[in-house]
């Protein structure tokens, strides 16, 4: 049984960053059969880039990501204008959908300009 779409006053742009490719790629195309607008990027320097084309509401990371770690991104995405109000989450590991879910219910979505 598939999960129904996500209505459109729900739908978030979500940025997912892991360094394994399989990893993101999961999360990625469930975040997306839920309705959502998603890309994913699997170090440092590519999350950064694809945050600055896609401007993400909600950024979800490896807190343990190679390269430049999570923290350090997510203090330089905090850095990038127009991404101050993004929220930027640490996935836990083992993925527990469920609080997934429910951070995604407690972000309100903005109007992309």
């Amino acid at each position: 049984m598939s999960t129904p779409p996500t209505p459109d006053a729900l739908r978030h742009r979500v940025l997912v960053v892991d360094g394994n490719l399989e990893a993101v790629q999961s999360m990625a195309h469930l975040l997306h059969d839920l309705g959502h607008e998603v890309e994913f990027a699997i170090s440092g320097p590519a999350a950064l880039e694809a945050a600055r084309r896609f401007r993400p509401q909600i950024v979800f990371f490896d807190p343990e990501l190679l390269q430049w770690g999570g923290v350090r991104l997510a203090r330089l995405m905090q850095r990038e204008p127009g991404m101050e109000g993004v929220r930027i989450l640490p996935l836990d590991k083992p993925l527990d959908l469920a609080a997934v879910d429910s951070l995604l219910g407690a972000v309100r979505p903005r109007r992309q300009s």
